[in-house]
């Protein structure tokens, strides 16, 4: 062809794998002990866990910025691989979705093994398998839910997605995850100080 490639969206999640496997020797060797002697000690599964979340809202909020600004770009006379016929590619790189992969990747360095973590610690010994087993189910399960957001917000993300407004669900997902947090905080006791 004309030397442009077109990629799946799903190619870039090959950043967050990649966030994570270059940040997690960082976080544990360099960034937890500094977050935990700036904290005095109490960088513990709640602040590990909002941090992660306040990654992930980071992360959402790129998504989001990077699509408005894919909806003014120009759109080139190039029909897009990934989309029905006739509808066309934005002038804009599809490189730049690395960057919020790559936030949410450093963001799940804090939000799922702390979760794994508290839930395994905490459940006595004859049910830590089924705790987790539990946490992977309610994995899937949000996978689920994000699946049922986007077939609801289907008339604000049609196929073409320069006559839809995806970033919707962008900022419905930060309130959920910003809801599941707060509840997460008021049902976890106060850890006594290390």
């Amino acid at each position: 062809g004309n030397g442009t490639l077109q990629l799946s969206g799903s190619f870039f999640n090959i950043a967050d794998c990649l966030a994570i496997v270059l940040v997690t020797p960082l976080a544990v060797l360099w960034f937890d002990p500094s977050l935990s002697q700036f904290f005095r000690g109490r960088f513990s599964h709640g602040e590990k866990f909002t941090l992660g979340m306040a990654l992930a809202v980071l992360s959402v909020l790129v998504a989001a910025r990077l699509e408005l600004l894919r909806k003014v770009a120009p759109v080139l006379g190039e029909a897009s691989n990934c989309a029905p016929p006739g509808v066309g590619m934005s002038d804009m790189k599809g490189a730049w979705m690395m960057l919020p992969f790559f936030l949410m990747g450093v963001a799940e360095i804090y939000t799922q093994p702390t979760l794994l973590h508290y839930a395994y610690s905490k459940s006595p010994p004859s049910m830590r398998t089924l705790a987790m087993a539990a946490s992977f189910f309610i994995a899937a399960v949000s996978s689920a839910l994000f699946a049922l957001l986007v077939s609801e917000l289907g008339p604000y993300m049609p196929n073409d997605l320069n006559q839809g407004h995806l970033e919707y669900g962008y900022y419905i997902n930060i309130a959920l995850g910003g809801l599941f947090l707060v509840l997460f905080l008021a049902v976890l006791p106060r850890e006594p100080k290390p």
